[in-house]
């Protein structure tokens, strides 16, 4: 009987609810529901720590040692990236996988869709090649061939058997793994060329599944007390270990901030839920009539207060099914928008337990809205409500006294979103305006990796690079096109030890300067749109000549302050300690340097780290079999995209091509997450602040219509119409006032949790704090202006006729 009024409380309590619905999905898929193997909180993974309690990747011997003389795990396996190439009709992929032992898939518990595990004999050094399939590459690649094991298929230049594919759903340790091969001990290094590596190369992940029983404080201890023995017996650089479960891993630290959105969201929930009973009080005072009959007829409190609290709970039933359908829509778009920045996104789903979340927060929101208006709706006797009914009264002192203190909340509640979101979003705003030392407009990458059997010696793999160059750079609108090894972002440049000319090598290594290095080719600073601040770059006469380098601005100010680098001499000592560069000769010439150049830093990793150290070498006098095209385009750059396949294939077909595409998107990549939380938040700010605009416009619409009687004899009587403005208008500001006072209070609280996700500002800034309480004051002013406008504008004449 009152579809305008149960349309605007369905759509709304069908917002909030919706919203929260689809932030419960992201925590209860990301952090609360367990992983999805068999036991999953007894899988435990175990890394090894330096003084820095870094953690580190663990030593072919140190897995075989703990393997050996653990008794608190039942099984102990080791796993590690790696890569092969998927060779098409036109061109290659790179496709990767992960070497496991042969108690890794195992000790997790899915047992394979077809095939088997791996065998002991396939998990020895000079044992057969065999792979297991993930079921998407099966899938997709191989069209769900059931006949497909026992045969074999070719990925880069060696012939793997199938012997399994893993079901649907099955991921280790991310979705990004499509395929399993064993793991022979230190093969992989070996193939590499670095003999007896020893326990100073961590490249193995360690995980186990405890034994029933064994807590992890057990199993700790034990472990540590076996690696101390390690430790002291080889004299390691290495200071003990760390036990880790693998949900924690996979997780991360990305708990904190869900944590913080679901209390973000269920703050809009309220203020929905807040709305809807407003709503409810305006709509008491047209039931009166009613409520008193029935109360007339004999219906005691009770009964009348089953009724509206069942009449309510209906309502937010329905809101609860427009909610599903808001949360279908939102949980996807969350999904999109946060790209890589959410672990295990691939099982974000509204599920069963999002549905009974959703059920469960609507009868409880029914209760929240409805328990209240009910309560003072059944309070009067019958004998005050016909009264009132009688004289023409529209509502009591305490119905108007809760409808101010909810709209105070609103605000309130609403003002500690709007300020959370506007230091995150200010965050933001700083964060892309940071420079990131090369110009990203107009330049495309690509990277690729060159097959070591097909270029084994350096000159063919320069070889490789100036005519994959050459082609790049006759396409039409090409300005510039260079090789780098790391690209920015791409966080696979080198870290070196060096020692400055007329300095003494210290004797440990802690004591060492480090910086890193990149290997680029002629043209780089021109194509990737690098500042040269001083001398030049690289040019043909640097090719066969002693060797030059251009170091950045912070590696000029760091060990030349004062002084001008050009000419300065220095030499590497070393690679990043317990990496595979420590050992390759190739990464560290101890030859003298000659420092040609200073170019502007260049932001490696992220946007809000600042530069390193750093130094750039030419490809040219340190061939490296892996590297990206930089090229520069005039216009639309993004448009040369299958024209640059087609010329690097064109050149060699077998060589897979990633990282496809423009400079601009690395950068965009980088700040997915900042940019996923600014936004995620703002959302919610934005329906919080609408939510609250409305109900103060609400409230301050039904004490002018309240009061038409009063202020028509007022005006009768001789009152200005300014001075009933000013009167209407002066009380919702006095509302406001309030509702910000308290709402900055929560803030003051609140945005501590945002501390550790703002960049170049504080989570106290005063000005975010100043600049949205006057921006919310002046929208709920206009929302007071509107009532208190049409309450001065009452006809006295027809107001009194009415009565």
């Amino acid at each position: 009987k009152s579809p305008i009024f149960s349309l605007v409380a369905i759509v709304t309590l069908g917002v909030g609810i919706g919203a929260t619905t689809a932030i419960f999905s992201l925590v209860n898929s990301v952090v609360l529901r367990p992983l999805s193997y068999p036991n999953a909180d007894e899988l435990i993974t175990v890394w090894r720590v330096t003084d820095s309690t870094s953690q580190f990747s663990t030593s072919y011997p140190d897995f075989r040692d703990w393997r050996e003389q653990v008794t608190s795990f039942a099984a102990l396996g080791a796993h590690t990236e790696v890569s092969y190439v998927f060779r098409r009709d036109v061109g290659a992929d790179e496709l990767y996988g992960e070497g496991v032992s042969v108690d890794v898939l195992p000790l997790l518990g899915v047992p394979p869709h077809i095939g088997r595990w791996f065998s002991e004999e396939e998990g020895v050094i000079g044992g057969p090649d065999a792979i297991i399939l993930g079921y998407s590459m099966w899938r997709d690649r191989y069209g769900a061939d059931s006949t497909l094991v026992g045969k074999t298929i070719p990925l880069s230049e060696n012939q793997f058997t199938v012997v399994g594919v893993m079901p649907r759903g099955f991921h280790f340790p991310t979705p990004d793994a499509l395929y399993w091969v064993p793991l022979r001990g230190d093969e992989i290094l070996r193939e590499a060329g670095i003999e007896n590596p020893g326990r100073t190369i961590g490249f193995l992940n360690v995980v186990g599944r405890l034994k029933r029983g064994v807590d992890l404080a057990t199993a700790s201890r034990e472990i540590e007390s076996i690696t101390a023995r390690i430790d002291e017996a080889e004299n390691t650089r290495w200071r003990g270990v760390n036990l880790i479960g693998l949900r924690e891993v996979l997780v991360g630290d990305v708990s904190g901030a869900l944590f913080t959105f679901f209390g973000a969201v269920a703050l809009v929930l309220l203020i929905a839920c807040a709305n809807v009973a407003n709503l409810y009080l305006v709509r008491s005072s047209a039931r009166r009539r009613e409520i008193a009959v029935r109360a007339a007829l004999g219906a005691g409190r009770r009964r009348l207060v089953r009724q509206l609290l069942t009449e309510s709970t209906v309502l937010a039933i329905a809101g609860g099914a427009v909610g599903v359908i808001v949360a279908l829509w939102a949980t996807s778009a969350a999904v999109s928008l946060a790209g890589d920045s959410i672990p295990r996104a691939h099982e974000i789903a509204v599920d069963p337990a999002a549905l009974a979340f959703t059920a469960i927060v609507a009868v409880i929101a029914g209760l929240l809205f409805g328990v209240v208006p009910a309560l003072q709706l059944s309070s009067r006797g019958v004998s005050p409500a016909i009264n009132e009914i009688a004289r023409g009264s529209t509502g009591g002192r305490r119905s108007r006294g809760f409808q101010q203190g909810l709209v105070i909340a609103q605000i309130a509640l609403a003002l500690v979103l709007l300020t959370g979101a506007g230091l995150l979003m200010n965050s933001f705003i700083r964060l892309m305006a940071v420079d990131p030392g090369f110009e990203a407009e107009g330049a495309l990458t690509a990277r690729v990796s060159l097959p070591r059997e097909r270029y084994a010696t350096d000159e063919a793999t320069l070889a490789y690079f100036d005519e994959v160059v050459e082609r790049l750079s006759a396409l039409p609108g090409v300005t510039r096109v260079a090789t780098s090894y790391s690209i920015p972002f791409a966080q696979n440049n080198f870290i070196l030890s060096f020692l400055l000319e007329g300095e003494e090598e210290p004797p440990r290594k802690e004591e060492r300067q480090w910086a890193g290095t990149v290997l680029v080719g002629e043209g780089y600073f021109e194509a990737a749109g690098v500042r040269m601040l001083r001398g030049r770059g690289f040019d043909r006469r640097d090719h066969y000549g002693p060797e030059v380098v251009v170091i950045n601005e912070t590696m000029a100010r760091r060990y030349w302050a004062g002084e001008d680098p050009i000419g300065k001499r220095f030499r590497t000592t070393g690679g990043l300690s317990g990496s595979v560069e420590s050992l390759e000769s190739r990464f560290y010439q101890r030859e003298w340097m000659t420092v040609v150049g200073v170019a502007g830093d260049v932001r490696r990793r992220s946007l809000n780290e600042p530069a390193m150290p750093e130094f750039y070498r030419l490809h040219a006098q340190m061939a490296w079999p892996g590297g990206a095209f930089i090229v520069r385009a005039e216009n639309r750059p993004e448009e040369l995209i299958a024209l640059m396949r087609r010329e690097i294939w064109a050149v060699d077909p077998a060589v897979p091509i990633e990282q496809v595409g423009t400079m601009r998107q690395l950068i965009n990549r980088s700040v997915a997450a900042p940019r996923f939380r600014a936004l995620l938040l703002s959302t919610f700010a934005a329906v919080a602040g609408f939510l609250a605009v409305l109900g103060v416009y609400g409230v301050m619409a039904f004490a002018v219509a309240q009061r038409k009687r009063e202020i028509g004899i007022r005006m009768a009587l001789g009152a200005p119409s300014q001075r009933v403005l000013g009167e209407i208008l002066g009380r919702g500001m006095r509302l406001t006032a309030y509702g910000v006072a308290v709402g900055i209070i929560g803030a003051l609280i609140g945005t501590r949790a945002l501390s550790a996700m703002v960049y170049g500002i504080s989570a106290y800034d005063p000005f975010t704090y100043a600049g949205v309480a006057v921006a919310l004051a002046l929208v709920a002013a206009i929302a007071c202006y509107i009532p208190a406008l049409r309450a001065s504008r009452v006809d006295p004449v027809i107001t009194l006729r009415e009565e």
